[in-house]
């Protein structure tokens, strides 16, 4: 969704800008969420800083799929919690769109975990949304269909082959004369 930004800036800016967001984004989606379940301003503003530069955001954020993957996850948090207050449509497709992001992001291990989280958590804290949020999976899985199926499809035929034992141990693994490197950090 924000890869928009690379058909309107040229790369370097683009790259740059959709970096930044992520950091921004995540912090602010947090506030919301730590918002939406009483917490004061001074702990959703830590929350919002703890999330967005933790170290696990912090080593992935020039990869820009993972970040992007994830700083979705509080804002869905924030909708399944609207839901479970009152549902509406407006939560309903911020909750769907949200997790269509989260997807189209391109880390489909995380988004995975993410989608077992939400609805983990809709067990445990919002009941009352259970059947609503499992829609909104559904719309979210139809919505994004148009990446799913070639994804799946190039998963099905990819060429994986097993690594040669003397590939493995020679050029792979580390030799005796590089563990000095171990030592350097």
């Amino acid at each position: 969704p924000l890869n928009i930004i690379y058909f309107v800036l040229p790369y370097p800016w683009a790259w740059a800008i959709t970096v930044m967001l992520q950091t921004l984004l995540a912090s602010l989606f947090t506030y919301w969420y730590c918002r939406k379940i009483k917490c004061s301003t001074t702990a959703s503003q830590l929350s919002g800083i703890a999330f967005a530069y933790s170290q696990f955001m912090s080593v992935f954020l020039e990869y820009n799929t993972i970040g992007h993957t994830l700083l979705y996850l509080p804002l869905a948090l924030y909708f399944v919690e609207k839901l479970s207050e009152k549902k509406s449509w407006a939560s309903f497709i911020g909750l769907t769109l949200s997790l269509s992001f989260s997807f189209l992001a391109g880390h489909l291990q995380l988004f995975s975990l993410s989608l077992l989280f939400i609805f983990l958590y809709t067990i445990v804290r919002a009941k009352s949304a259970i059947l609503v949020v499992l829609l909104s999976f559904v719309a979210t899985l139809a919505l994004c269909a148009v990446q799913l199926f070639p994804t799946l499809e190039l998963m099905i035929n990819s060429a994986r082959s097993n690594q040669e034992y003397r590939f493995l141990i020679e050029k792979l693994l580390i030799q005796p004369h590089q563990l000095i490197r171990f030592f350097i950090p």
